[in-house]
């Protein structure tokens, strides 16, 4: 009798045993440590690139300010200096009407002490991101553009990977890989990739910056780290 208990202990053992090798493995939560209503400052650290209807457009300045409240890193990217590289390199600018991008500490651990947090776009009340080309520098100055292209506010418009750098207790940096996101194209469909006004899926921005915090008066810098 104890020999078939004992059989029927290691057979349960081992059933338990092949049950959690099956099971997914738990994400791993993290969470942003810094004082509440930090103001964020960040420069580009690699080069920012954007993808609207097959077009590439790439920005040689660039910068991000923001705040920090409530495990949501919340900053307003600012471009300057863009091409559409596509097109030869015609003159483009990034009009963004306060809209941000919203880095919620929510989601899984990644490796090597980087993070993985979904991104949303946000915009105030009857806002969107807007991308214009022009078809020269004159143009660009009069403000004449032959594509507009319209992004409005959405959720989940990809990931930023979210490290500490090393050595420092108040910068982070994040690599952005924004993908899939709703647009809409006004203009020559040359310059658009596609024809006018038709909403599509696709847009995507790459980039790299290197974010700090510091207090309301942006003179002293205080913590801001990413624990797992």
């Amino acid at each position: 009798m104890g020999d078939i208990i004992q059989g029927r202990t290691r057979a349960v053992l081992i059933g338990l045993l092949v049950i959690c090798a099956l099971m997914p493995v738990a994400a791993h939560a993290f969470v942003f440590s810094a004082p509440q209503y930090s103001i964020l400052k960040g420069d580009r650290s690699g080069p920012d690139i954007f993808t609207i209807g097959g077009i590439e457009e790439e920005c040689e300045e660039g910068y991000f300010k923001g705040y920090y409240s409530s495990q949501i890193l919340e900053v307003e990217p600012i471009f300057g200096q863009c091409t559409a590289k596509a097109l030869g390199g015609l003159p483009s600018n990034y009009v963004l009407y306060r809209c941000t991008f919203q880095v919620r500490a929510v989601d899984r651990a990644g490796e090597g002490g980087t993070w993985v947090a979904p991104v949303d776009l946000k915009c105030p009340t009857n806002y969107k991101l807007r991308w214009q080309i022009f078809e020269s520098e004159e143009q660009h100055e009069e403000a004449k553009n032959v594509c507009t292209t319209t992004v409005p506010p959405q959720k989940n418009i990809g990931t930023a990977e979210v490290t500490n750098m090393k050595g420092s207790r108040d910068d982070i940096t994040i690599r952005w890989n924004l993908s899939g996101m709703r647009y809409e194209t006004y203009g020559s469909a040359l310059y658009c990739g596609g024809r006018e006004g038709a909403t599509k899926r696709g847009a995507s921005y790459r980039g790299y910056t290197t974010v700090q915090a510091t207090d309301l008066t942006e003179k002293e810098p205080w913590n801001l780290v990413v624990r797992g």
